[in-house]
């Protein structure tokens, strides 16, 4: 029978470090919420430009960023685009270069810059133009021989060639069949 009694007050004891315990925790999550980082609050950020309208040979751009706290890029959602600059502190007009890869295609293309501040996002969105487009090329104003006039010069697989180096915005112009004459 005092074996069961001291069972009894075991319970008794266990319950009440249990009660400790919740109090414990409750204190530590008040403690924990309180100390932590404030809540990020609007920005007053400044970009120089929402929309760039960039040429097909690419380069360099700039632009201006100022905010009242400490802003970020966060995110350059194309790899033909990079930044000179990725953050900035409060209060400082900071101009970052950004600079463009040439675009080696016909089509236009996109690239979109975001920036945060705070609670605070924009984006600065980057269009870049075509690059050349052969079938634009006026073949008209190109002194063509005589004896080459009847020969497609947009096909690679013509006698003669007529395109664009890849690697430059050189045009070459290509003897098929005399490249071995000439050593190349």
């Amino acid at each position: 029978m005092g074996m069961l009694k001291l069972i009894g007050g075991g319970e008794l004891i266990c319950k009440a470090l249990q009660r400790s315990l919740n109090v414990l925790l409750l204190i530590s999550a008040f403690v924990f919420v309180s100390c932590g980082e404030k809540p990020d609050i609007e920005a007053s950020l400044v970009i120089s430009a929402e929309e760039i309208s960039a040429a097909a040979a690419g380069g360099e751009i700039q632009v201006t960023i100022t905010s009242d706290q400490k802003w970020n890029i966060t995110t350059i959602d194309q790899l033909w685009v990079d930044a000179s600059i990725l953050a900035g502190v409060p209060g400082v007009q900071v101009t970052v270069k950004l600079s463009l890869e040439p675009n080696p295609t016909s089509a236009a293309r996109t690239a979109v810059i975001t920036v945060v501040s705070g609670a605070t996002r924009k984006t600065l969105t980057i269009i870049q133009n075509a690059g050349f487009d052969p079938s634009s090329l006026d073949v008209s104003k190109i002194y063509i021989p005589q004896e080459l006039r009847s020969m497609d010069l947009y096909k690679s697989s013509s006698t003669w060639y007529f395109g664009r180096s890849k690697q430059s915005e050189h045009f070459i112009v290509s003897g098929a069949r005399n490249m071995t004459s000439w050593g190349l």
